[in-house]
């Protein structure tokens, strides 16, 4: 049976942000995936809950754009229905190549990329092709979309990154594995942000959002949506 579909509009919903604290001023936020062997503790992050305003896109997507806001709605024809979302290997047969080719069509030349840290991803998945990409001007974008819709239960909300001030609302933190450490950005509130999402989104409407812009940093606004401590902020209202 089809899902009836749900009018949303605007909404309220509690997203939890970075707190403003004087440590930060000095030691830099980190969180480590593994249990130390010494004494120190797994996190320094001091969180916040917000009750934000976000607002439904749904009409004007074509208004927004990656290069200006940091995310996109992307479109595909249709989903298949028999897909097993736990076989990885069908998974990728079947689904990834579809949203590639949608990727292409938008960004011609457009290489598929598992994700990772930006300049390790590259290199690690282009190999030889790396150091001539490193030089020059690149971008890594993530795609996603609920795998049935109209997603009425836990829709994912953007920040329009025009509407950050780097320097300001960022900081820089750490991801700590036993084998590797990665940067990201946690984020402070402020009242000029704003936040967006499509209501009903059906499973061929996928946002396509920056997590890195080599010409813009990794404090540049683009990858908050990918945070750890961002990702999938769930509409409550």
């Amino acid at each position: 049976m089809e899902k009836p579909r749900t009018t949303y509009g605007d909404v309220r919903a509690s997203v939890w942000f970075l707190e403003k604290d004087e440590l930060y001023a000095t030691v830099k936020p980190y969180a480590l995936a593994f249990t130390p062997a010494a004494q120190i503790p797994r996190e320094n992050i001091r969180r916040k809950e917000v009750l934000l305003a976000i607002s439904d896109l749904r009409g004007s997507e074509h208004m927004f754009t990656l290069n200006r806001n940091g995310f996109v709605v992307l479109r595909f024809h249709n989903q298949h229905d028999n897909i097993d979302w736990d076989n990885e290997m069908r998974v990728k047969e079947l689904h990834y190549l579809k949203i590639v080719s949608v990727i292409q069509g938008v960004f011609p030349g457009a290489r598929y990329m598992v994700r990772s840290s930006a300049e390790q991803l590259i290199q690690d998945r282009l190999g030889q092709q790396a150091s001539e990409i490193l030089r020059g001007k690149y971008l890594v974008a993530n795609v996603w979309h609920p795998l049935k819709g109209p997603n009425q239960d836990w829709p994912l909300a953007l920040c329009d990154v025009s509407s950050l001030d780097p320097q300001r609302d960022l900081e820089i933190a750490d991801y700590v594995t036993e084998t590797t450490n990665r940067e990201n950005c946690l984020a402070y509130t402020h009242a000029n942000h704003r936040w967006w999402y499509l209501s009903n989104q059906e499973a061929t409407e996928a946002y396509m959002f920056c997590q890195y812009d080599s010409e813009r940093g990794i404090k540049s606004g683009r990858g908050l949506e990918q945070s750890h401590y961002r990702t999938k902020h769930r509409i409550c209202g």
